[in-house]
């Protein structure tokens, strides 16, 4: 590396690399570990208490992390702040799904359910631009760290926003509507039924892989806590894209072998350096923006990420909510998961050829995988929501979020073993494109155990007379048509002017 000069110049330096155990340890168990098991109380406590007080304490917590993780000076201080931050945002998905569940009829809550989770690919997607090139721009001189200002500093605003919103009626809705047993049911009864652990499953395998008048609250209040949710996920997918630059600055981290940024564009040679390969043990989310740059350094596929998530990725949320909803009058629950088996096995051919094609080809197909498997998190949650009572709706929220969380957050790590064995890039094959393929089939195994369509008993009618009681039909109103009778008195009427001495 160090022999690679021209004129004087390098080519090549060592320097943080923003990979290495820090970084594993600042992008996953700090976040999961706390994310799964508050997600789980707060769950518990949004069927209890005021769900809207709940959010807003929530909001303004991971947005309170978020401004101080732009103030940190030591690696330490990055960990605890993304833990607080994990705290904040583990109570927007069981919060919200109630209340916006309450606050939308069946019709509408795939579509509803959908634009709510696009919170994630939207900071997800907004994350790419932000953290590439805001610190170049060194407002402030603050570098990196005015990312982490900004998005703050609007969370801030939501929260405030988010306590204007009014706590809705808590509502009955799909198979609990329909029950007329009038029965509560335990909590574990719940949980443990065969289709929510298949869609558990189903969803922790997708998921390793990759938040006033009445017709204007309603979107109103879908847009708060739609946009809320974008800037939790923003704050925590930052610390992905940011990653190599905070690293520089706090001093953490593995250092290798990279590119000289201020000789790159003297001269096109090729890399004959040893490029530091992504050994992140986390889910392709986290690791795409260091897988592209690791491979194809010469490629700025920063604004291709963010309108491959931002454009196509909402595109498909919406769609995917739009097509259940269409069928779920039809063909009841089930069609939701129909939806969610069909989806995913067509975005896996594509998430294949994303990591195996060069960089045009790569956006394209993963731009049409993303359209297809983008549909599946809006959904999932509209049908978790209607297979469970309303008493323990946010509290099955909570427990789906741990299962899916710890299982889908830490299935990859099988991703560092494999890639030693066999490849980076064959270990992707597997662990992304090849669990897209595998959801879909538990997905489609979870469809069986769904009810169809609820059939509304017809209206009895009345053919002919019954055999005991009266027909109303032979009754008539015959007022104004005979004149009143007048009976005749059994006593002879008093004597005129005569008074009543009764003391009765």
């Amino acid at each position: 590396c160090l022999s690679l000069e021209l004129n004087g110049s390098r080519y090549c330096e060592w320097n943080y690399n923003g990979l290495g155990l820090d970084y594993q340890i600042l992008a996953g168990p700090s976040f999961i570990a706390v994310f799964t098991i508050v997600g789980v109380a707060l769950g518990i406590a949004a069927d209890k208490y005021n769900r809207v007080k709940l959010l807003t304490v929530c909001t303004l917590i991971f947005s309170i992390a978020i401004v101080l993780m732009g103030a940190v000076g030591e690696y330490w201080q990055l960990v605890i702040l993304r833990m607080i931050l994990a705290a904040g945002e583990a109570g927007c998905n069981p919060l919200a799904t109630g209340l916006l569940s309450d606050w939308f009829p069946e019709k509408q809550r795939g579509l509803v359910m959908s634009i709510f989770n696009w919170g994630i690919y939207g900071g997800y997607g907004i994350a790419f631009p932000v953290g590439r090139y805001i610190p170049g721009l060194n407002i402030g001189n603050l570098g990196w760290r005015a990312c982490y200002y900004g998005a703050g500093i609007i969370g801030l605003i939501m929260a405030a926003l988010t306590f204007t919103l009014s706590e809705p009626e808590r509502k009955t809705i799909g198979e609990e509507g329909a029950s007329t047993s009038g029965k509560k049911t335990g909590i574990w009864k719940v949980i443990l039924q065969p289709r929510v652990i298949l869609l558990c499953i189903a969803a922790s395998i997708r998921h390793c892989v990759a938040q006033k008048l009445q017709f204007l609250y309603k979107p109103y209040a879908l847009a708060v806590v739609s946009v809320g949710y974008v800037l939790g996920e923003l704050g925590h997918y930052l610390i992905g894209v940011t990653s190599k630059a905070t690293a520089e600055d706090l001093h953490y981290g593995d250092i290798s072998c990279q590119l000289n940024s201020t000789t790159l564009s003297i001269v096109d040679l090729p890399i004959q350096c040893e490029k530091a390969k992504n050994e992140s043990g986390m889910c392709f989310a986290y690791n795409c923006d260091l897988y592209y740059r690791d491979y194809f350094p010469d490629y700025d596929l920063g604004w291709w990420l963010f309108a491959v998530t931002i454009v196509i990725g909402s595109i498909g949320v919406v769609v995917g909510g739009v097509i259940s909803d269409k069928f779920v009058a039809k063909m009841g629950i089930r069609s939701r998961v129909a939806v969610l088996a069909i989806s995913q096995i067509i975005a896996t051919p594509f998430a294949f050829s994303s990591v195996y094609f060069n960089p045009l080809w790569a956006m394209i197909t993963l731009g049409i995988s993303y359209f297809f498997a983008e549909m599946w998190f809006g959904i999932v949650f509209a049908v978790v929501v209607e297979i469970v009572p309303l008493h323990f709706r946010s509290t099955t929220i909570g427990a789906f979020l741990f299962v899916m969380n710890n299982i889908g957050g830490n299935l990859p790590i099988l991703v560092e073993p494999t890639r030693r064995a066999i490849g980076f890039r064959e270990s992707l094959y597997i662990f992304y494109a090849g669990f897209y393929g595998l959801s879909s089939i538990l997905f489609f195994s979870t469809m069986f155990f769904m009810d169809g369509a609820v059939k509304e008993q017809p209206k009895p009618e009345i053919s002919k007379i019954p055999e005991s009681g009266y027909d109303n039909s032979t009754f008539t109103n015959d007022e104004g048509r005979v004149s009143t009778l007048e009976l005749p008195r059994l006593y002879p009427p008093p004597p005129p002017h005569r008074f009543e001495n009764s003391r009765l």
